[in-house]
C-alpha cells in the first residue's frame, strides 16, 4: 500500500513539473509565453478600435467654435499621425506627393487632432479640433486640403465598398468651412472654421441616426496639406484605417457604439436606493 502511494505521489510530481515546463515553452519568434513582445513592438496592428459615445442632452451648434460646455458629455479620442499604429495611421497613402507618405510621420506639432463624439435619440454629433501649423485650404478636390474625411456605418454592414448613401459613407469638410466633397443625400450638416489665433481649424458635424444599428461602423481621416503649389495633399492619417483606399471600404473602420437612450429618462440622473 505505501509503495503505490509514493508511485502516485510520483506521477502528480511529474505532471506538475511537465505542465510548469510546457507554459515557458518558446513562443513562434522565440520569446517565452510571458516574455512576448508588445504587438506595437512587432510592427503588428491591434485590433480594431472602438469608442462609446456620450449621451447629449443638447445639440451643439454647428459653428466651427468649440464653446464651453458645448461638448462636455461627449467621448474624446486624440491622436496624430505620429506612427503607423493606431490610433493615428499613417500611411501608405497613393494619393500623396512623393512616394507612401510625402512627409512620413508627421509630429503633433505638424498635425494633430482632439476628437469629441456623442449622441441623442436623434443625431450623432461629431466634433474635431485639429492643430495645424501650415494651414493651406487652396485646392478644388476638397481630400487634397487641410480637411478631415468622417466614415459613418450606420447599418453596420462591414462592406468592402461603401453603399455611398446616408447608411455607408465617407463625407470630407475642408477645416475652413470653405466646401464639402461626397456628401450624401440625407439628414446631416456641418459647420467649420480656422481657429482665431491660426493655429488650426474646428469641424462639427451632424447626423441623424434613425434606424441606426446599437453599433456603427466609425473612421476619421485627417488630411494635412503644408506645401504650397503641389497638386496633393502632404500626408493623411488615421483613426482606424490601415490605408488611404480605406474611405471606401468599411471593413477598415472601427466601431462605434451608440448612446443608449431610454424615453423620457436621463440615466445620469439616476439615483441608488
Amino acid at each position: 500500500m505505501k509503495a503505490r502511494v509514493l508511485v502516485l505521489i510520483g506521477i502528480i510530481l511529474g505532471l506538475v513539473i511537465s505542465t510548469a515546463s510546457a507554459q515557458e515553452q518558446p513562443m513562434g519568434a522565440g520569446f517565452a509565453a510571458k516574455d512576448a513582445p508588445s504587438p506595437y513592438l512587432l510592427g503588428v496592428q491591434p485590433q480594431d478600435q472602438t469608442l462609446v459615445a456620450g449621451f447629449a442632452t443638447k445639440a451643439p451648434v454647428l459653428d466651427g467654435k468649440l464653446d464651453a460646455g458645448e461638448w462636455k458629455e461627449a467621448a474624446r479620442i486624440n491622436f496624430d499621425g505620429s506612427d503607423a499604429i493606431r490610433p493615428g495611421v499613417t500611411g501608405p497613402d497613393s494619393n500623396t506627393i512623393g512616394g507612401p507618405n510625402k512627409d512620413g510621420f508627421q509630429s503633433a506639432e505638424d498635425s494633430s487632432v482632439i476628437v469629441y463624439v456623442m449622441n441623442d435619440a436623434n443625431n450623432l454629433y461629431i466634433a474635431v479640433d485639429a492643430t495645424d501649423d501650415v494651414l493651406d485650404f487652396s485646392m478644388t478636390d476638397v481630400w487634397r486640403n487641410d480637411s478631415v474625411e468622417i466614415r459613418v456605418d450606420g447599418n453596420f454592414s462591414r462592406r468592402t465598398a461603401k453603399e455611398g448613401t446616408i447608411w455607408g459613407h465617407s463625407i470630407i469638410i475642408r477645416g475652413d468651412g470653405g466646401a464639402v466633397g461626397s456628401a450624401p443625400a440625407g439628414d446631416l450638416a456641418s459647420g467649420a472654421a480656422v481657429k482665431p489665433d491660426g493655429t488650426g481649424w474646428i469641424v462639427e458635424f451632424r447626423q441623424s441616426i434613425a434606424g441606426f444599428a446599437p453599433v456603427i461602423g466609425f473612421d476619421l481621416a485627417i488630411n494635412d496639406r503644408d506645401t504650397p503649389g503641389q497638386d496633393n495633399r502632404d500626408g493623411q492619417y488615421r483613426w482606424n484605417g490601415e490605408v488611404d483606399a480605406g474611405w471606401d471600404n468599411e471593413t477598415q473602420w472601427g466601431e462605434l457604439t451608440l448612446a443608449q437612450v431610454t424615453a423620457g429618462l436621463d440615466s445620469s440622473k439616476w439615483e441608488l436606493y
